[in-house]
């Protein structure tokens, strides 16, 4: 069997802050060569390929700011092509529907609907090339399936919509060595969370714990495995089975 990481290239955009970062850690363990993508934090960027190269790792990184998509794209094309692909990015609003105004909309529907689908149709053409390629995206939580939500609507639609590319990626690239999948986090501890907030998302979780970043990069780093060719298109909920909407 070939070992996981065997200096395999893998890009994380969104990889020098929560989820992003962990799984990032994580695959430098695991003997991938590393290449992250941080936003306007420099420090945390620095920091995160710091401690990748200090478990022995071949990584580096750099910043770019999506709310330029043009320039955007470009920074992330010049870094293709990759072995691994995963697009741990994705902006957060909530706010009901009447409070939402275009730009808003523009914002979820562009840096959660548009750029991974421009990523996914860009790596997949590289990926045919050398025969071989994984490609993970980040959904929101429970945006496996068509609901209805109170305060997340056109961020959950534009994660909803994800599931649709991935099932029809999957379905593209059966037979082939290339993969695309999809895991949908529940409420995971991170810093981008208020002290408040993280008190009042406990008390909705199953025993009180929330999820931790490793335990997304545990499913994140299975499906990432070279042996793995047979999930494709797959929708992987990693929520506990609760889903607060």
């Amino acid at each position: 069997m070939e070992e996981q990481g065997t200096r395999r290239r893998a890009l994380i955009l969104g990889g020098s802050g929560g989820i992003g970062r962990t799984v990032a850690l994580r695959l430098a363990r695991e003997g991938y060569r590393i290449t992250i993508q941080g936003g306007t934090d420099k420090k945390a960027l620095e920091k995160t390929i710091s401690e990748m190269q200090s478990l022995g790792a071949i990584a580096d990184g750099f910043p770019a700011n999506a709310s330029d998509l043009h320039n955007y794209l470009a920074k992330i094309e010049e870094n293709l092509p990759v072995d691994v692909l995963i697009v741990a990015y994705g902006p957060f609003v909530m706010a009901p529907l009447e409070e939402m105004d275009l730009k808003q909309w523009r914002r979820m529907s562009d840096h959660n609907f548009l750029l991974p689908g421009i990523l996914v149709s860009t790596a997949i053409a590289r990926m045919k090339k050398q025969r071989y390629g994984r490609i993970i995206l980040f959904g929101g939580t429970g945006t496996e399936q068509i609901r209805g939500y109170r305060k997340t609507a056109a961020y959950s639609a534009a994660k909803t919509g994800l599931a649709v590319l991935v099932k029809s990626a999957g379905r593209q690239l059966a037979g082939s060595n290339i993969t695309c999948n999809m895991v949908c986090p529940g409420v995971v501890e991170t810093k981008y969370y208020t002290h408040r907030e993280l008190k009042k998302r406990r008390n909705q979780m199953p025993g009180g714990q929330l999820l931790e970043t490793e335990e997304i990069a545990d499913v994140v780093s299975y499906l990432c495995a070279p042996e793995r060719r047979q999930i494709n298109g797959a929708i992987i909920n990693i929520d506990k089975g609760y889903i607060p909407l």
